[in-house]
């Protein structure tokens, strides 16, 4: 199985690195594409569990079932459900994995957000896998600081510029043993926050870029919200399961509105969530339709280096999987903007005109 899933991978990393005509595209995407499917991810781990541990994967799946039930994993076993992210950190204590081995079978294998330091639950998880404890233990400690979503902190005497950092930093520094867990927390409640504030933080910075891009006729918020949605429609009633994969959330109207203008609440310091993928397409808006590519720069050059800014100096310092080309969405992304790098368009088509068309297409 890891050996097929290796040979997919490359296959469509190097169909996203090729010239193809619309038609192509539609075709492939429809009817051909080879959607990641957790049940496959989830038999690739146990290969994987197993081979490294020298257990059976009999016994491995026994684990799971224990901890998260049949009928779970019977499910995601069979291609139903998918497994949520909360169930991906369940299996990581049920085959004794470490946070950074379950963080990459979050991450890369089912999509999900890493480990978030400015997250409690996720500190408290992260602290139980490594040191090898039980599950039910993790769910205490998670109960009894509670109070920290609710609570209404002081303001910290000292302001971090880079929160996540330092709370990464005084983690690794002081955390060995339960009781410093507790201290930890206790300690820097007031700069936990259970919505990450950095994506929200660069959709904010991208939208008024956007929104001042022209001062005499700046766009309106209708107008930026059909600008990211990209003819993407909502997922209702789609049948087809990789169409279905590319139209999830979908951001609506009162979305954007409610992104662009809720305050972080009062008690929970809570902010509206940015889904990843209106991330990626807000920044494609501003900075990846059109390259602008100088003589001294080799063209491929510039493309992996605009495929690096998306990944590490936008995905990545969120918190969010980098591009994959086994995400449909992700796949099209990448191959429009090689396209525009690389195509001889007589129509001076660029990556996001050509997102748009592909949509408009997929979707009509």
């Amino acid at each position: 199985m890891a050996d097929i899933t290796g040979r997919i991978t490359t296959y469509l990393e190097e169909r996203t690195e090729s010239i193809l005509d619309l038609e192509t595209i539609l075709e492939f995407i429809k009817k051909g594409f080879p959607i990641r499917q957790h049940s496959g991810e989830l038999r690739k781990l146990l290969a994987k569990r197993a081979e490294a541990t020298g257990e059976s994967q009999e016994d491995l799946e026994k684990k799971i079932r224990a901890t998260v039930g049949s009928d779970n994993y019977n499910n995601w076993r069979n291609g139903k459900n998918s497994i949520s992210r909360q169930n991906t950190i369940k299996i990581g204590f049920a085959l004794k994995m470490t946070s950074a081995e379950t963080e990459k079978f979050m991450v890369h294998s089912c999509w999900y957000e890493a480990f978030y330091m400015r997250e409690y639950k996720d500190i408290i998880c992260k602290y139980y896998l490594d040191k090898k404890l039980i599950f039910e233990n993790a769910k205490k400690m998670v109960n009894k600081y509670a109070y920290l979503e609710t609570q209404n902190p002081d303001v910290p005497a000292k302001k971090i510029e880079r929160v996540t950092d330092f709370l990464n930093s005084q983690y690794e520094e002081t955390v060995n043993t339960t009781e410093d867990l507790e201290n930890f927390l206790v300690k820097n409640a007031v700069y936990f926050g259970s919505f990450r504030r950095k994506a929200h933080e660069l959709f904010i910075q991208m939208y008024s870029k956007l929104k001042n891009i022209n001062d005499i006729d700046s766009p309106t918020d209708d107008e930026i919200c059909q600008m990211i949605i990209m003819n993407i429609p909502t997922a209702k009633n789609i049948k087809n399961e990789v169409l279905s994969k590319i139209a999830e959330k979908t951001l609506p109207r009162s979305g954007l509105s409610e992104i662009i203008n809720k305050k972080p609440d009062k008690y929970t310091r809570k902010i509206p969530q940015v889904a990843r993928k209106h991330l990626i397409l807000l920044w494609l808006l501003l900075y990846g339709g059109k390259p602008d590519i100088s003589c001294s720069v080799e063209i491929q050059d510039a493309f992996e280096e605009c495929l690096e800014k998306i990944n590490f100096g936008l995905l990545e310092v969120c918190g969010l999987p980098i591009l994959d080309p086994r995400n449909p969405l992700d796949w099209i992304v990448m191959s429009s903007l090689y396209y525009c790098y690389f195509a001889n368009d007589d129509d001076d088509m660029d990556a996001v005109e050509r997102i748009r068309e592909i949509m408009n297409l997929l979707f009509q």
